[in-house]
């Protein structure tokens, strides 16, 4: 099961959840566009995934994957990975010491049907090779493998928390950091001579000194000259002494202990200082750099799970208090170097034993699921939805979709009061998205914004989820889904109200922004006399203008988004460009080339044609021909 359990809970969080509502004083949101954190990784938008998983390998697991925009996947399945040999698609099975029985059993989803996924969502990768019970030789062939498929997959951890008793380790001695960084180097060695162009992360911890801790084979930091028992600090010492270090580090974060769940204490822990992801990232960053100076800069941080309970998850998991967890460590993750964060897991199953206390907030009482849709469990918990329907913390990722994507730019943003907090993203289309995260159960809150750098249009889409759609998915009457909306007086300075328990993004167009391209045209080839439509789109502020050209030369009245060439002839083809202009600049599109062709056969009818559309929106294609028939 999960397997990182966090130190125990500040009093200081505890007191600062508990405020009582009352208490609550004029929340101010500040936002500054013009300081910059962070640029958006792609692999933030992750789900970890498992060979166990019979159902992976379907079209609703890719429209699920799609809808919820992930760029990054994990395979084959956290402990799983320490038991698992890839070749046959086979776990060995262990007794309850997590010792091998010598017995074996074939899972439902294997490496090939695992990549067909990943290539259709268009994904990156992060594989587990078996540490706790195989060989670097095997991993070797593994890598090779996938690069002789083409599968592209770049991202390869060793093991899967082999710091921990739970995790199946037949070396000697087991749980070692000296043992575990000895094989690791041996372990990249084998893998990086079968391609050379992949990352090998390494397996660390983001725990403090005596938490997992070795004694007898404490080291000495180079830098500060203090001795460390800790696992990180050791394994690092072992490979830089063996001139090997880790292309990046491996986080997993698990805020609760089984049994302990508390909603207002969780929704504190991701953004707080004191608690939250920067800690972790300085905790892994400060070794890296002692061990190995300036050439550490050339290893990553990077999540690969992340949840709210680290093992016998409860009611909490499943409930709209974990989706705003979710929210709030995503946001709060941006704020760091960590370059993925990969939640845990796509699809996980029913859990009985769980935390059911009625002290949590959740209508799903009889079952925690760490999956963020359902399965087909025989038989299923009293309540358990159909297989496929989505949990909350489902839809919390998929409204990450509206606030972020790769390439964008992370600000400053700062909230005046610990029940709500705030983040804020630089799109590339030029428009400004802030979320704010009420982690209150019970109040709506007036929330003033203030935004330095970035003149907004009065009109934003706004999107959200909360009380009303999780309370549509236990009746079944209105929508589960993200809720939109609009609001008409944005500004610089503007007050805007939040419902108790939710997330909402303002997605914010700016008064004073240079064209920015959302769509660009595509070539066509079509026959003499049939039509060829081109599309460009672009935002700005305000809304620019557009002018088609035609090898350079302006095309008269062609001003709209959509290029519309009827009855096409040898005078159309050549190179479309579109320029779109406001007070601020001007863009270019890329050029599109059309190409006509004469399809007329001398001798044959021509007097059948054919038009075929394809595509949607800003992709159609509107393609024709004539086609001959015999002269009899």
């Amino acid at each position: 099961m999960r397997n990182f359990s966090r130190k125990a809970l500040l009093c200081t969080l505890i007191l600062a959840a508990g405020s009582a509502e009352s208490a609550w004083a004029q929340v101010n949101v500040t936002v500054d566009a013009t300081k910059a954190v962070r640029t958006v990784d792609s692999r933030v938008f992750g789900l970890n995934t498992a060979a166990w998983d019979w159902s992976f390998d379907s079209s609703q697991t890719t429209t699920l994957l799609a809808a919820a925009g992930t760029n990054v996947l994990r395979y084959p399945g956290g402990g799983t990975s320490d038991t698992y040999f890839w070749s046959n698609n086979t776990v060995e099975n262990t007794d309850s010491n997590n010792v091998p029985n010598g017995t074996y059993s074939t899972l439902g989803t294997d490496f090939d049907q695992f990549a067909s996924i990943a290539l259709a969502q268009k994904a990156q990768a992060f594989i587990t090779v078996n540490y706790g019970t195989s060989t670097p030789t095997d991993a070797a062939k593994w890598v090779a493998y996938s690069k002789l498929k083409g599968y592209g997959f770049k991202y390869w951890e060793v093991g899967n928390e082999n710091y921990g008793t739970w995790e199946t380790d037949i070396n000697s001695p087991a749980h070692d950091p000296v043992e575990y960084a000895t094989r690791f180097v041996q372990y990249y060695t084998a893998m990086k001579a079968a391609d050379p162009t992949i990352k090998v992360g390494a397996v660390a911890t983001t725990s403090t000194e005596g938490t997992y801790s070795f004694p007898s084979e404490a080291v000495t930091d180079p830098v500060t000259g203090v001795k460390h028992s800790e696992w990180d600090y050791i394994i690092l010492s072992t490979m830089s002494a063996a001139g090997v270090m880790p292309d990046f580090l491996i986080c997993h974060r698990y805020e609760q202990n089984a049994g302990q769940e508390n909603d207002a204490t969780l929704l504190q822990l991701a953004s707080q200082a004191s608690t939250g992801w920067p800690v972790d990232a300085a905790l892994l960053r400060t070794p890296l750099n002692d061990f190995y100076g300036s050439a550490a800069s050339g290893a990553e941080l990077c999540v690969t799970e992340n949840n709210s309970v680290h093992n016998n998850p409860g009611k909490q998991i499943v409930s709209l208090v974990n989706a705003l967890y979710y929210a709030d460590s995503f946001g709060s993750l941006l704020q760091t170097e960590f370059n993925s964060c990969l939640w845990w897991c796509f699809r996980g199953g029913p859990n009985t034993t769980g935390n059911d206390s009625s002290t949590l907030y959740g209508w799903l009482t009889t079952f925690g699921d760490y999956g963020v849709v359902a399965t087909n469990p025989n038989p299923a918990p009293t309540g358990y939805p159909a297989m496929n329907t989505p949990f909350a913390p489902y839809y919390a990722i998929k409204l990450m979709t509206h606030f972020a994507a790769s390439g964008d730019t992370v600000v400053t943003a700062t909230s005046n009061n610990n029940l709500l907090s705030a983040y804020a993203v630089k799109r590339l289309d030029g428009s400004l998205c802030v979320m704010v995260i009420n982690k209150s159960p019970m109040a709506t809150e007036t929330v003033n914004f203030s935004l330095t750098g970035f003149p907004p249009l009065a009109n934003a889409n706004v999107y959200s989820y909360g009380i009303p759609q999780d309370d549509a998915a236990k009746t079944g009457s209105g929508s589960a889904d993200i809720a939109t909306s609009t609001v008409s007086n944005a500004g610089s300075t503007f007050s805007e109200s939040v419902g108790p328990y939710s997330i909402t993004i303002f997605d914010l167009a700016s008064e004073t922004s240079a064209p920015v391209a959302l769509s660009q045209p595509n070539s066509l080839t079509v026959a003499v006399g049939s039509t060829a439509v081109f599309s460009f789109q672009a935002s700005g502020g305000p809304a620019p203008t557009l002018q088609w050209y035609l090898n350079g030369a302006p095309i008269s009245g062609a001003i709209s988004s959509t290029l519309v060439v009827g009855g096409a002839t040898s005078a159309n083809a050549g190179s479309y460009t579109c320029i779109a202009t406001n007070a601020s600049g001007t863009l270019t599109s890329s050029a599109a080339t059309l190409a006509v062709v004469n399809t007329a056969n001398p001798g044959r009818l021509t007097n059948l044609s054919c038009r075929a559309v394809v595509g949607t929106a800003s992709n159609v294609i509107i393609a024709g021909f004539v086609s001959g028939g015999a002269n009899t």
